[in-house]
C-alpha cells in the first residue's frame, strides 16, 4: 500500500433492513464472539433471537421455528442465563398451549454454547436440547414469569422459579412453582411444594440464589422482598428441606424513606449467589450472609441514579460487575466494581431523568464493551455502547436484514481508494484499519469493530474501502489504515474534514444568520438573539481553531494518538468524566449559561444546568465534534437541519428526472432497433465488405508517428484523483450493489416465458459454435501475444500492437462477425422481444425498491428497467450537477429515433444535454459493470466509444476511463464478483448493452472519420446484441456461454481497436474541427490502448479454460 485517496459525506444513510421486533422482554448474553446476543418476548408473543451471522449483520430468529413450533404459536414468558464460568447458556420459556383453557406449555432446553448452535440460522435444529417432561400432568396454569438463577455451582442446572401470577398477586403456594431437573438431563417435573413467606401481603421483588451451606454443599432458595402489614421485609427461603424442614432467614431490610424496592443477584468467585438490594441506596449481602440470623448489608453507593433505587440489573464477565440502577425519576445509570465490591467506582448517569425505559445491560467477556439495550413505551430496541478507549456512548443503529424495506440513520460515508506503487488499485487486499476510539462501524457491508489496536478489513474489487460510521450528530472518530504487519505508511482519515471545512466559514454571527439550507431557506429559526448568534459563531470559529492544531500537532501518529488518549476531565460543582456525556446532551435542564473558551489543552465547554456548573475539557476531534454538536442542539436549536447544511442529501425531484429521461431512451432505443432489424440484411454483406476494406487499408497505411508512439505505461497521464467517480455520494450506488445486498439479494417476480427456445439453438449450432471453434485459438494467441506484449515491460505502443495483428487474421474476425450479424438477424426481434418483457417484470432490489416507491413512483412496484434506470440517475444527476451547476436536462422528448436515421429536430441545447447525460451515464456504466461482472470491451463505454466529446465542449466528466490490469489482478476481480448473484439470465448486462448503444451514437457530423464512428457505433450494437442473443440460448452450459462471450470480446475488442485509431490518426492531421485538441487525442490512443490490453488479459482468463469444442456439457448450468 503506497497511496490512498479518501472522500467523506455525512449523510442519511439507507440499509436494506428493518427494525428489530418491538419487545416487552429482552435479556443480553454473549455469543462466541463476546457480542451482545438478546433473546426478547415480541409485542407479537413470540420468542426471539438478535444474534450477529457469519457476515456480521444482526439476525432476529424466530426460537419457536428452530424448536419448530407452530408458526401461530405463542409465548408468554422467558427466562435465560449464563454461566459466568463456562459461558453455558440455559433458556426455559412457555408457550400457550393448543385448545386449552388458559394452560401453558414450558420448554427448558439443555445447557449449550453459542458456537455449538448457529440461533442465527433457520436450519438450525433446537429439538435436541429440548429437556422432556417426565410427568404427563399438564402445567395446571397459564404462567406469567418465570424466575432464573445463574450459579450452577454443586448443580446440573440453574434454579428455575415458575410464577403463575404477575408477581404482586403471589400470595399463596399454588402461585409459584420450580423447575426439577434431573442430574441426568432428561427429564423435569414441576413441584408445587415451594414455602411462601406467611402472611405477604404484596410481594415486590423475587431472586432465585444458590448459597454455601455447610461444609461442601450448597442450598438453593429465593431472596423475597415482600410487604406484611405495611411493614417491607427481606427474606432467605430453601426450596430444599434441611433436617425436614425449609431453611428461612430474615435479612436486615436497608433503611430509609424507600427502604428496598429491588433485587438482583450476581456470582461471586466461589460459583455463589450474591445478592444486591435496590432502595435509597445500593446495598449487597455476600452469599454466605443469607442464611445468617439478622445478617447486616453493605452500603455500596448512596449517589447519582443509587439515591432511590427502582429497578436494578446487572451485567458480569469474570469479576467484573456492571451495576445498572433505574431510579425514581426513570434516569439510568451504572457503577463498575469488582465481585467482591472492594473496589467500585463512582456512578455515571447516561440516560436522563423522564427519559428511561425497560432495559437490559451487557459487557462483554472480549475487551469489557458495555452495552444498554433499552426499549420505550412502545417496546421499540435502542442499542447504545461504551466507547472504552474515550469512555463516550453512543446509539448504535439496531437492525436487521430486509429485502423490501429500509433504515435510514444518519452516518458519515468514508471512501477510501487504496494504490499499490504502480497506482493501482489493490483489489481484495487487506489492510489495518485503526480507529482512535473504540465503535461499531460497517466496513464494505461487514460489521466491524474499529479501535486503536487495529482490524484486518479488506478492500473490494474495486480497491475500495468504504466504511459507515453511524452517527448521532457531526462527531466522528478518527481512522488510519495501514499494511498488515504494521509495515509502510500509517494514512489518515478523517470523516469530518468536508463538513469542518465548511464550519470554518463560519466566522461572525452574520456569517451564520446567512447560512443556508441547500434549497436556500435560512438555517436559523426565529427567536434567536444577535448576542446569541455572535457567542454561537465565537465559538464555532474557536473550535474550529482547536480543531487544526490538533490535527497538524506532531507526525501523523502523535496527531492519530492525541485524539483519542483519556485526560482527566473536572468540574467546579460537580464532577463529570466523558462517559456521562451521552447524559449532558440527553437532558432537558434548563442551560442558565455556557460558554466555550481556548485553553492549553485545546478548548473547555462550561455549562451551567440548574445550580450545578460542568466543564468539560475537548483535547481530541471527537470532543470537539461532541461540542459543536450540542451547540448546534441546545443553543441554535438546528441539530435536525444539520445535514441539509453542511452534509449532502439527494435531490429526489432532480433524481426522478433523469429516471424518466433513461427509461425513455431505453425504450425508444429497443423500439427503433425492433424497426431497423427487418431493413439490415440486404446491407449486411456490403457493410462487411467495405469494413475488410477500412480494417486492410488500416493495417497497411503509415499513420502519424506521434500516434504511432502513443504508449500506454505507467507515466501515462492518469485524471483519476480528480474523477467524480472518487467522491464518496458518486459511488454510493455501487456501494449498494457491491455491498448493500442490491445485487446479491436481487429478486424478480413472475419472470414471463421467452419466444420459443428453437430459433436460439439453431442459432448456437449453426452460427455461434463453427464461429467460435474457428477463431477461439486465434484469439486467444492474439490476446495472449498483446498481454504479454505489454506485461513485459508494463508498457505498449499503438505501433507494437498494430504490428501483431496481421490482415489475414483481421480479415478471417471481420468474416466471422458477418456470419454472427446475418445469423443474428434472423432472431433479433425475438433477443428484443424477450427483453422488452422482461424489464417490466416487477424486481425487488433491496434499499432500491423502497426508494423508488417513496420518492419515484409514489407507491408503484419496481420494475427491472425502472430500477436500473434509478441505479444509473442517482450518480449522473449528481455528476452533472456537481459540473453544470444545473439539473440535467429532460429527456423524456428527446427523438432518439430520429438521431439515428439523421433527421433529429432536436436543437444544439438538447443534443448538449444529450451529450452531457451520455457521456457521464458511460462513466458511470462503466463502474457498475465491473459490480455486476459485465464483459468491459474497448468499444463499451466512455470515450473510447464515442470517439470524442462530441458536444465540443471540455468537460471534466468526460476523461477516457484508464485501467491498467494485470493478469493476477484481472484473475482476482473474477474472483471477486463470482458470488453475486446473476438474476434473469444476466439482464443486467443487457440493459448495459442497451445504454451502451444510446451513449455511443455520433450526434456531430461535422467531425473527422464521421463514417468511421458510425461504423465503430455500429459494431457496439452488433456485439451487444449477438451476446444478448448468445446469453439466452438454454441448452449452452454456462462455461460455454462466458467462452463464447469472451472470444467475441476479444475479436471485436481487436477490430474496433483498429478503428479507434484510424479515427484519431484522422483526427491529429486534420488541421482544424469543433473541439481539436492533439493533447486529448492522444491520451484517447492510451485509453484505448490501455483497454486493448484488458479485453486481452480478460479474454486470454476465460478461453484458456480449454479448447471450446472440447467442452463438455450442453444443459444449461
Amino acid at each position: 500500500m503506497e497511496y490512498i485517496s479518501h472522500d467523506s459525506e455525512l449523510m442519511n444513510q439507507h440499509v436494506a433492513a428493518v427494525a428489530v421486533p418491538n419487545s416487552s422482554h429482552f435479556i443480553a448474553v454473549s455469543d462466541e464472539h463476546g457480542r451482545a446476543m438478546i433473546f426478547s418476548l415480541g409485542t407479537d408473543k413470540k420468542f426471539y433471537v438478535l444474534k450477529q451471522n457469519e457476515a456480521d449483520q444482526r439476525e432476529v430468529t424466530d426460537v419457536g421455528k428452530l424448536l419448530r413450533l407452530d408458526l401461530d404459536y405463542t409465548a408468554s414468558a422467558f427466562a435465560v442465563s449464563q454461566d459466568v464460568t463456562t459461558a453455558d447458556i440455559y433458556v426455559v420459556f412457555a408457550v400457550d398451549k393448543e385448545d386449552s383453557d388458559g394452560e401453558s406449555q414450558l420448554i427448558v432446553l439443555r445447557g449449550f454454547r453459542s458456537k455449538e448452535y448457529d440461533l442465527s440460522k433457520l436450519s438450525t435444529d433446537l429439538r435436541v436440547l429440548q429437556i422432556p417432561q417426565q410427568s404427563s400432568d399438564s402445567t395446571p396454569r397459564k404462567i406469567s414469569d418465570i424466575y432464573m438463577n445463574n450459579s450452577v455451582k454443586n448443580h446440573v442446572y440453574p434454579l428455575t422459579l415458575i410464577a403463575f401470577q404477575p408477581l404482586d398477586k403471589i400470595n399463596q403456594q399454588t402461585d409459584l412453582a420450580r423447575v426439577n431437573i434431573a442430574d441426568s438431563l432428561d427429564g423435569w417435573t414441576l413441584a408445587l411444594d415451594l414455602n411462601l413467606p406467611e402472611n405477604a401481603f404484596t410481594m415486590i421483588a423475587l431472586q432465585p440464589v444458590n448459597i454455601p451451606f455447610g461444609s461442601n454443599n450448597s442450598l438453593s432458595g429465593f431472596a423475597a422482598l415482600y410487604v406484611i402489614q405495611g411493614v417491607k421485609e427481606l427474606i432467605f427461603m430453601s426450596i430444599d428441606k434441611v433436617a425436614g424442614q425449609y431453611y428461612r432467614n430474615s435479612l436486615t431490610c436497608p433503611p430509609g424513606r424507600l427502604c428496598a424496592q429491588a433485587l438482583s443477584t450476581f456470582t461471586n468467585k466461589d460459583g455463589f449467589t450474591d445478592l444486591l438490594v435496590g432502595g435509597q441506596g445500593l446495598y449487597h449481602f455476600q452469599a454466605s450472609q443469607l442464611p445468617r440470623k439478622d445478617s447486616m448489608y453493605n452500603e455500596i453507593s448512596q449517589s447519582g441514579v443509587f439515591q432511590s433505587i427502582r429497578e436494578i440489573y446487572v451485567a458480569q464477565v469474570s469479576t467484573t460487575l456492571s451495576v445498572w440502577a433505574a431510579d425514581n425519576d426513570d434516569g439510568v445509570g451504572y457503577l463498575l466494581a469488582d465481585v467482591e465490591l472492594e473496589n467500585v467506582q463512582s456512578p455515571v448517569q447516561v440516560i436522563p431523568d423522564s427519559q428511561g425505559g425497560n432495559f437490559t445491560p451487557f459487557i462483554s467477556p472480549i475487551g469489557g464493551k458495555q452495552e444498554f439495550i433499552v426499549s420505550d413505551i412502545h417496546g421499540v430496541l435502542s442499542l447504545l455502547e461504551q466507547d472504552t478507549v474515550l469512555g463516550l456512548w453512543k446509539t448504535v443503529p439496531l437492525f436487521t436484514p430486509a429485502l423490501e424495506k429500509t433504515v435510514e440513520f444518519r452516518a458519515y460515508m468514508t471512501q477510501i481508494t487504496i494504490s499499490d506503487i504502480n497506482k493501482l488499485p489493490m483489489v481484495d487486499s487487506e489492510v489495518i484499519l485503526k480507529c482512535s476510539g473504540s465503535v461499531s462501524i460497517i466496513a464494505n457491508g461487514r460489521s466491524v469493530a474499529a479501535d486503536p489496536s487495529g482490524t484486518p478489513v479488506r478492500t473490494d474489487q474495486s480497491g475500495l474501502l468504504t466504511l459507515i460510521i453511524p452517527t448521532e450528530d457531526i462527531h466522528s472518530y478518527t481512522f488510519s489504515v495501514q499494511s498488515p504487519g504494521g509495515k509502510g505508511q500509517v494514512f489518515m482519515v478523517d470523516p469530518t474534514e468536508k463538513v469542518n471545512q465548511e464550519l470554518s466559514k463560519i466566522q461572525t454571527g452574520k456569517d451564520l444568520e446567512n447560512a443556508t439550507l441547500q434549497d436556500g431557506s435560512k438555517l436559523l429559526g426565529d427567536g434567536l438573539s444577535p448576542q446569541t448568534i455572535d457567542r454561537a459563531a465565537q465559538a464555532i470559529a474557536a473550535m474550529q481553531s482547536v480543531n487544526k492544531k490538533i490535527k497538524t500537532k506532531g507526525s501523523p501518529e502523535k496527531g492519530f494518538a492525541s485524539t483519542y488518549r483519556v485526560t482527566k476531565t473536572h468540574s467546579y460543582k460537580a464532577t463529570k468524566t466523558r462517559d456521562a456525556w451521552h447524559w449532558f446532551e440527553s437532558t432537558a435542564t434548563k442551560i442558565e449559561s455556557w460558554a466555550i473558551n481556548t485553553i492549553e489543552e485545546g478548548a473547555e465547554l462550561v455549562v451551567q444546568l440548574a445550580e450545578k456548573t460542568y466543564r468539560w475539557v475537548l483535547n481530541g476531534l471527537t470532543e470537539i465534534g461532541k461540542a459543536l454538536s450540542w451547540l448546534f442542539d441546545k443553543i441554535l436549536q438546528i441539530a435536525d437541519k444539520v445535514i441539509e447544511w453542511i452534509g449532502f442529501v439527494f435531490d429526489w425531484k432532480d433524481i426522478q428526472v433523469t429516471h424518466r429521461s433513461i427509461v425513455h431512451l431505453v425504450n425508444s432505443a429497443l423500439d427503433t432497433g425492433a424497426e431497423y432489424l427487418g431493413t439490415l440484411e440486404p446491407k449486411v454483406e456490403d457493410f462487411f465488405d467495405d469494413l475488410a476494406t477500412t480494417i486492410k487499408a488500416a493495417a497497411d497505411d503509415g499513420r502519424p508517428s506521434e500516434v504511432d508512439e502513443s504508449t500506454a505505461d505507467s507515466n501515462s497521464p492518469d485524471t483519476s484523483t480528480t474523477s467524480p467517480a472518487q467522491l464518496a455520494k458518486v459511488n454510493w450506488v455501487q456501494y449498494q450493489l457491491t455491498h448493500g445486498g442490491a445485487s446479491s439479494a436481487s429478486v424478480i417476480h413472475d419472470s414471463p416465458d421467452g419466444d420459443s427456445d428453437d430459433v436460439f439453438k439453431v442459432f448456437w449450432d449453426d452460427v455461434v459454435v463453427p464461429f467460435f471453434e474457428t477463431l477461439e485459438e486465434t484469439a486467444k494467441e492474439l490476446g495472449k501475444t498483446v498481454f504479454e506484449l505489454f506485461d513485459s515491460n508494463h508498457s505498449l505502443s499503438v505501433k507494437d500492437a498494430m504490428s501483431k495483428m496481421g490482415t489475414e487474421i483481421l480479415l478471417g474476425f471481420i468474416d466471422g462477425v458477418k456470419k454472427l450479424a446475418i445469423g443474428f438477424l434472423k432472431l433479433g426481434k425475438a433477443v428484443i422481444s424477450n427483453f422488452q418483457k422482461f424489464i417490466n417484470c416487477k424486481v425487488d432490489i433491496p434499499i432500491f425498491s423502497a426508494l423508488y416507491k417513496e420518492f419515484i413512483s409514489g407507491g408503484d412496484d419496481l420494475t427491472f428497467l425502472d430500477g436500473f434506470s434509478m441505479i444509473l440517475a442517482i450518480p449522473v444527476t449528481i455528476i452533472i450537477k456537481m459540473a453544470t451547476g444545473k439539473a440535467p436536462v429532460d429527456l423524456t422528448g428527446f427523438d432518439y429515433g430520429g438521431l439515428v436515421k439523421g433527421d433529429t429536430t432536436a436543437d444544439d441545447a438538447q443534443l448538449l444535454g444529450f451529450n452531457q447525460v451520455c457521456n457521464v451515464t458511460g462513466l458511470i456504466a462503466s463502474l457498475l459493470a465491473g459490480v455486476l461482472d459485465a464483459v468491459s470491451l474497448v468499444t463499451s463505454f466512455g470515450n473510447v466509444s464515442r470517439i470524442s466529446n462530441e458536444s465540443g465542449r471540455s468537460l471534466s466528466l468526460d476523461q477516457p476511463h484508464q485501467s491498467s490490469i494485470e493478469m493476477d489482478s484481472v484473475l482476482k476481480r473474477f474472483r471477486a464478483v463470482s458470488s453475486i448473484k446473476e438474476i434473469g439470465k444476466d439482464h443486467w448486462k443487457d440493459v448495459l448493452a442497451v445504454v451502451a448503444c444510446i451513449i455511443g451514437i455520433p450526434t456531430k457530423s461535422g467531425l473527422p472519420a464521421n463514417v468511421l464512428r458510425w461504423v465503430s457505433w455500429t459494431l457496439v450494437c452488433v456485439n451487444r446484441a449477438v451476446a444478448a442473443a448468445i446469453r439466452q440460448v438454454e441448452k449452452a452450459s454456462a462455461l460455454l456461454v462466458e467462452k463464447a462471450l469472451a472470444v467475441l470480446q476479444a475479436v471485436l475488442g481487436t477490430i474496433n481497436y483498429i478503428i479507434v485509431v484510424t479515427i484519431k490518426a484522422t483526427e491529429f492531421e486534420t488541421s482544424e474541427f469543433p473541439g481539436k485538441n492533439n493533447a486529448q487525442t492522444l491520451l484517447d490512443i492510451v485509453a484505448g490502448t490501455f483497454s486493448l490490453v484488458d479485453t486481452a488479459s480478460s479474454s486470454v482468463a476465460h478461453i484458456a479454460e480449454g479448447k471450446f469444442s472440447h467442452c463438455e456439457g450442453r444443459g444449461r448450468e
